[in-house]
């Protein structure tokens, strides 16, 4: 399931994203990669935490690693997935990203809209990760999680957060239209009665 290689570092700009939500991104180092991350007395760290100030970046405490049981650990960076994606990549670019997790949390009021749109259901057809999770018509709290290569994950998450984009757009003109169509009803038939 889950990817061991990062593609491509060098990664230090984030795609555009139409929609900049809060997201959770979880991403997978080798352990043996954490101290270049962290950098001499966490300069590296706090530099990239300066560099994008709306986020929230989480790297793991000794006792969270399994002391050398594990061979990767994750860093947690929580924000609007732009500035997100920005952390995420800067992070990458120190240290490659093994395998990138994002979690997003939805209205549960959006859920219908997001299953409406087949290319949203099909993505994983469209871009290459290893999980995409939708949430179900009637979860309290629904969530989207995409699971890959950072890169992909970045794509599929804009991918997606666009064409929800449209689609809300759609629904919104289809919405103003049926009240204009009921309104100009409303008013020729009042018009006919008041000739009559």
């Amino acid at each position: 399931m889950g990817q061991t290689e990062s593609r491509g570092a060098g990664w230090g700009q984030a795609p555009p994203v139409v929609a900049a939500k809060a997201v959770k991104l979880d991403l997978d180092l080798e352990r043996g990669k954490m101290g270049k991350l962290i950098g001499p007395g966490g300069k590296t760290i706090q530099g990239i935490q300066q560099r994008v100030l709306g986020v929230q970046l989480r790297t793991p405490n000794k006792d969270e690693t399994g002391n050398g049981d594990y061979k990767f650990v994750p860093v947690t960076i929580i924000g609007r997935s732009d500035e997100a994606f920005k952390a995420a990549f800067l992070v990458n670019d120190v240290s490659p990203v093994c395998l990138a997790v994002l979690t997003a949390q939805m209205k549960p009021a959006d859920t219908p809209l997001l299953l409406s749109s087949e290319r949203i259901v099909n993505l994983q057809k469209e871009v290459n990760v290893d999980t995409l999770r939708l949430p179900k018509k009637h979860d309290k709290l629904p969530k989207v999680v995409i699971e890959g290569f950072l890169e992909d994950v970045v794509k599929a998450y804009t991918l997606m957060s666009g064409e929800f984009e449209r689609a809300a757009q759609e629904a919104h003109h289809e919405r103003e239209s049926s009240k204009l169509k009921a309104l100009s009803q409303a008013r020729m038939g009042g018009e006919g009665e008041a000739d009559g």
